[in-house]
């Protein structure tokens, strides 16, 4: 099922996706919880992961997570990597080609898509993925996607 920019996929499969990265949001935030609780600390807004994201392939239902962090070029999968530098310009650092903020390969939802694209190496294209909201795992709030994200993925829900 094909869908274009800020619309979503209803369907059993994105219902799982969206609770599969809900679930690891929490898992995310009860691990960080239970560590600082051990040595009797509370924890601090910066010892969480900021955002968490899932997806999926049209082909196969394995659930593949990103979260927020650095993007090498050396760790990106060659369709990624292709598709982002083509887009938006070397990854790592800050688009010319959009107004957005983040440096590029830096979100949850590319991380996702390499993580997915190293086991499903025969994907033809990034429109054949499909992503969940991403979430910030310390409050459980939805994140939206980036100008960089919904320039890339066809697919990211926005």
């Amino acid at each position: 099922m094909k869908r274009g920019i800020g619309t979503k996929i209803v369907s059993i499969n994105h219902v799982k996706l969206e609770q599969r990265v809900i679930e690891r949001a929490n898992k995310i935030k009860c691990d960080v919880d239970a560590k600082f609780e051990v040595i009797n600390k509370k924890p601090q807004w910066q010892d969480y992961v900021p955002v968490v994201s899932a997806c999926q392939s049209n082909r196969k239902k394995r659930i593949f997570y990103g979260e927020t962090g650095i993007l090498t070029a050396k760790k990106t999968e060659r369709l990624l990597k292709r598709v982002l530098v083509r887009a938006l310009g070397p990854i790592g650092e800050i688009s010319t080609r959009t107004h957005c903020k983040f440096p590029i390969g830096h979100c949850a939802e590319p991380h996702a898509a390499n993580n997915l694209l190293k086991v499903q190496q025969t994907l033809a294209s990034l429109n054949q993925i499909y992503f969940s909201e991403s979430r910030r795992p310390r409050t459980g709030e939805v994140i939206p996607p980036c100008e960089n994200c919904i320039t890339v993925f066809n697919n990211v829900i926005s």
